[in-house]
Parts: C-alpha cells; structure tokens; sequence
C-alpha cells in the first residue's frame, strides 16, 4: 500500500461515550486491572493499514453516583502499531478524573521501512504528495521519536452524543541517508512536515445513538469534522463528512466496526478529488487483577 491509515479521527470515536463499555465481568473495573485493546483498520485516499495493539494496568479513580464519577480510570502501559510504512513502538499513560474527559500521553520510537512510495519521502514544498507524485520520488528508511498528547472532552444528553478531541504531538525525524530538503512527507498524518516539527490534529463530532448501546448490538450515526495542521511547514488539511459506529450482535468475539467517509475542504493536493474513507475494527477487554 501506498501510504499509511489516517486512523488518528477513529481513535477519538472510540471513547465519545460517558458510559461504561461492556467487558469481560460486570465489576471487572472497579478495581485494578488488565485493560487492552486491539484494532485492525483499513482506509482509501490515501490508501493504509494498520494494527494498533493497547495493553494498560488501569485502577479505577474517584467514583460515586454522580453521572460524572462512574467510569474514572488512571492507567500506565504500551502501544505498538505496525503499518505497511512503520512500526512504532512505546509507553502510554491514560487518565480520565471524570467521565466526561480524558487525556492520552504517549511516547514512540517510530522506524520508517523504506519502499516505492510508503518510507520517509524528502519534500520541497507542501504540494504534489498524492500516491502517482509519491511513486516517481525516491524513499529511504530512518527512525523517528515522537511524544503525543491527546485531551478529549465527552458530552452526552438523551441519544446524542458529542466529543471535541486534539491531538498535540513533537515529532524528530532522522532519515536514513542524506538529503538536500527541508521538508519531508510523513505517512501517518498524509502532510509534509519539517525534520523537527510539531503537529495539531482537531476532530470533533455530534453522534445519534439510533440503537443504543446497552451490551448488545447498537448503531451510531453522525457528522464529523478534522483539521491536521504540521506548524513549522504550515502543511494542513481540513476534512468533514459522516461518522458511524455500530456492533452486529452480542459476543466477546465481536467488534465493533467505525466506519468514516470525509471529503477534503482544505488540503495542497486532495480538494475535488476522492473522499478518504476509513474502516476499523476493535476489541476491548478488562480483566480484574
């Protein structure tokens, strides 16, 4: 594949819900515990995949009746995800005081492979990244280290359900061999970015909860918008669309499927052209120590 999944907007959907989700025991985290989660996406414009494995000891915070104190956790562990472009690798720490918010911290070493079209791509400009520009540039491997946080706030009222997620990150790039650029393409955010840059991702939504989720099958359906801003090299790229969200039956086994379409407002190359659609399937669960 061609590029890397743009899989940073589904992981904010993944959590729009103040309420508990469904794990292995009904009381599994009201203490301490194994928390983890594996997804599994794919995506279009530009094309990627991904496998993104979470593994975190969680114990449970301040809780009480209030609707905002039920479902508060603090926890430590790591993340690996593994691309056809890169795989990184590192610990994360994830607190939520109250249901309605909660921040990611996280720390990657990240190694670029190299390949037509998929590694660390030195840029000149902002412009003329599509995959058929891409192809014709030569790639290297190289090594990258990267710290992210990740604040998001969570609001539900009856069947509606809103979130308002950012994504604050540092990235340092070492490329693998020389080169004459200032600028380079990074798969993952799909923006050129200085060798030392720092990035901003926004994405919010409004959901409908059509069938609730109350441990069984359920369907969301919403609008979505996302803008990825790289401040050193001043790339961006603006999106919006629809959201849905949705699980076909009852069982440990089955996941729970997100799925988005946006077409590009604001973006160098992609304005006019095919929307990015994305695809991606979880699974959560916690185990009482």
């Amino acid at each position: 594949m061609t590029a890397l999944l743009l899989l940073a907007a589904l992981a904010s959907a993944q959590e729009v819900s103040p309420e508990p989700q469904a794990v292995e025991s009904a009381d599994a985290t009201d203490g301490v515990h194994i928390w983890a989660q594996q997804r599994v996406a794919v995506a279009g414009w530009p094309q990627g995949a991904m496998s993104d494995t979470r593994v975190q000891v969680r114990a449970p915070m301040h809780r009480s009746k209030s609707v905002l104190f039920q479902d508060t956790y603090a926890g430590a562990g790591m993340r690996a995800a593994v691309t056809p472009a890169f795989t990184a690798v590192g610990p994360r720490l994830s607190i939520a005081p109250l249901d309605i918010f909660d921040l990611d911290v996280q720390a990657s070493y990240i190694r670029y492979y190299g390949g037509k079209g998929i590694g660390l791509i030195a840029f000149p400009e902002t412009a003329h990244k599509l995959e058929s520009d891409r192809e014709g540039r030569a790639s290297t491997k190289g090594d990258a280290l990267q710290v992210t946080a990740a604040p998001t706030l969570k609001l539900k009222l009856g069947p509606i359900i809103a979130f308002d997620s950012w994504t604050f990150g540092y990235t340092s790039i070492a490329p693998g061999q020389a080169h004459d650029e200032e600028m380079v393409y990074e798969p993952y955010s799909d923006l050129v970015v200085e060798w030392n840059d720092i990035t901003i991702e926004q994405q919010g939504a409004v959901i409908y909860e059509i069938v609730p989720d109350e441990g069984a099958a359920f369907f969301w359906a919403g609008v979505t918008a996302r803008d990825r801003l790289a401040v050193r090299s001043q790339d961006r790229s603006t999106t919006a669309g629809l959201v849905l969200r949705g699980r076909p039956a009852k069982g440990k086994a089955m996941p729970t499927i997100t799925g988005q379409a946006l077409m590009y407002l604001n973006d160098a190359d992609r304005v006019g052209m095919a929307p990015s659609l994305a695809l991606l399937a979880d699974w959560k669960l916690a185990k009482a120590l």
